[in-house]
C-alpha cells in the first residue's frame, strides 16, 4: 500500500507525439504506457502508475492534446478525476518535441486550464522537458555556434510559458522552471543525467500544489443550446417538396472566454412546403433558337458514357453548353459551397436548386487545391429543371466550390419563341 504522505506525483502534459508516454516509461522503469510513432493519439485515458525504480514516485500520463478524434474535453475531465483521487500533486511536466517544438493553441489552453485549477504557487511546480534531443549529434553540428540549441530553445519557449502562467495566476514574481533535454531512448549520459535531475526535482518538492481539492473542477461561465435549420428540396412526382433538417449543439464559454462547441446533433426532418412544378412543355412550333440549343445539348448528353446516372469526381468539371454569349436565352447562375477545414472529420455541403428554365450546362470550379481537398457528386441535370450537387472536404482541409449553372429561359419580349 502506497504512503500518500511520502509519494511524489508527476503529471505529464503535452501534444500528441511529444513523447509523454516514453518519458513516463523512463521514469517508471518499465513499459507501462503504450507508445507509438503514429500521429494519432495512442493514450486514450489518463493513467497513473507507480515507479518500479523509486517507490516514492508516481507518474500520471495524459492523452495528447489535439487528439485527432476531438476528445480534448473528455481528456480534461479524466485528468480532473485522477487528480481528485490523489491526495497531492507535486510536479507538472510540460513535454515538447525538440524536433517540432510548437507552442500551439492547445498547449496554451492546457496551461491556462491548469492555472485555473491551481491558482497559487503553480509556477513553482512546473518543469519543461524537450524530448527527441540527440545530445551527441547536436554537439557535432553546433560546436562552433555561439548559442547552443538548448539555450536557444530555453530563450524562445520558457518566457512564453512563464508569461502565460503570470497572466492566468495571482503570481507576480516568477522564477524560470527547470528545463531538461532527453533523447528518444535515454541512452546517452547527458539524457540519463537530465532524467535523474528531473526525478530529483520531483522528490525535493515537499510542499504540493495548494488547494488541489478545492479548485479542481471543470467549469464554464456559460452554456447555451444552439439550433440550426438546413432546408433541402426534393422533386417528388410533379411537386417540389421542401424539407427542413433540424440540428442542435451546445456552445461552451470557459473561464478564459474561449468558445468550444459540441458536435451537431440531428433532431429530425420536417416538411415545410409543397409546390407544383410549373408546366414547361415545349411546343412543336417552338423557337428555332431553343430548338438548336436543345438539340446540341441533347447530342452532347447522348455521347456521355455516364448518361442517366450521377457524375462523381474531384477538381474542375464541365458538361453541356457552358457559354452565355452565343444566345441571350442562356442565363448563368452561380452557387458557392464553402466547407470549414478545421473539423475533425469529413465536412459535407449540398446545393439543390430548381429552375423554371431547362439546364443546358454546368461547371464545377474547384477554388482551393488541385482536386485533393475534396470530391463532388452531381445528378444527371442536363435538360432537366433541377440540379443537385453534394460536396465533401478531406480530413482537416477546407474546400470551396463554385457551381455555375447555365439555363435556357424564355424571353417574353421575343416573339419568335414559344414554350419552356
Amino acid at each position: 500500500m502506497e504512503n500518500q504522505e511520502n509519494m511524489r506525483n508527476i503529471l505529464l502534459v503535452g501534444e500528441t507525439g511529444s513523447g509523454k508516454s516514453s518519458l513516463g516509461n523512463f521514469i517508471i522503469g518499465e513499459e507501462v504506457f503504450e507508445v507509438s510513432d503514429d500521429a494519432e493519439a495512442v493514450t486514450k485515458d489518463t493513467i497513473r502508475k507507480l515507479s518500479k525504480l523509486d517507490p516514492q514516485i508516481a507518474v500520471v500520463d495524459t492523452p495528447g492534446l489535439q487528439d485527432t478524434q476531438g476528445r480534448d474535453k473528455i481528456h480534461y475531465e479524466q485528468m480532473v478525476k485522477i487528480i481528485n483521487e490523489m491526495k497531492f500533486l507535486h510536479l507538472i511536466v510540460i513535454v515538447l518535441n525538440f524536433t517540432n517544438p510548437r507552442f500551439t493553441a492547445s498547449i496554451q489552453h492546457m496551461i491556462k486550464f491548469l492555472c485555473n485549477l491551481f491558482p497559487k504557487n503553480f509556477a513553482k511546480h512546473v518543469a519543461i522537458v524537450f524530448t527527441h534531443y540527440d545530445h551527441d549529434y547536436q554537439m557535432k553540428i553546433n560546436k562552433k555556434k555561439e548559442i547552443q540549441p538548448t539555450s536557444a530553445a530555453k530563450q524562445k519557449y520558457v518566457p512564453k510559458i512563464m508569461n502565460l502562467i503570470k497572466e492566468n495566476t495571482n503570481e507576480e514574481e516568477l522564477l524560470g522552471p527547470p528545463v531538461y533535454f532527453l533523447d528518444s531512448y535515454v541512452e546517452d549520459d547527458n539524457s540519463k543525467e537530465n532524467l535523474f535531475q528531473l526525478i530529483a526535482i520531483a522528490k525535493s518538492i515537499n510542499q504540493p500544489i495548494e488547494d488541489i481539492r478545492k479548485n479542481v473542477s471543470i467549469k464554464y461561465k456559460k452554456e447555451e443550446e444552439q439550433h440550426e435549420e438546413r432546408p433541402i428540396q426534393r422533386i417528388e412526382g410533379d411537386e417540389i417538396v421542401t424539407y427542413v433538417k433540424k440540428y442542435k449543439r451546445t456552445r461552451f464559454i470557459d473561464y478564459n472566454n474561449n468558445e468550444t462547441f459540441s458536435n451537431w446533433e440531428f433532431i429530425g426532418e420536417f416538411l415545410r412546403d409543397r409546390q407544383r412544378i410549373p408546366y414547361r412543355e415545349r411546343r412543336d412550333n417552338g423557337s428555332k433558337k431553343y430548338d438548336k440549343i436543345y438539340e446540341e445539348v441533347k447530342k452532347l448528353k447522348s455521347k456521355n458514357p455516364n448518361k442517366g446516372i450521377n457524375r462523381t469526381g474531384t477538381g474542375n468539371y464541365e458538361e453541356g453548353k457552358c457559354e452565355e454569349r452565343n444566345s441571350p436565352k442562356i442565363i448563368r447562375k452561380d452557387f458557392t459551397c464553402f466547407m470549414d477545414g478545421k473539423a475533425f472529420s469529413h465536412v459535407e455541403g449540398e446545393i439543390n436548386e430548381y429552375f423554371d428554365g431547362v439546364i443546358v450546362g454546368f461547371k464545377i470550379d474547384d477554388k482551393w487545391g488541385d482536386g485533393t481537398n475534396g470530391s463532388w457528386e452531381v445528378n444527371d441535370a442536363l435538360l432537366s429543371h433541377n440540379i443537385k450537387a453534394t460536396f465533401k472536404s478531406q480530413l482537416f482541409r477546407g474546400q470551396k466550390y463554385i457551381l455555375m449553372v447555365y439555363c435556357m429561359e424564355k424571353n417574353d419580349d421575343d416573339s419568335d419563341s414559344e414554350g419552356w
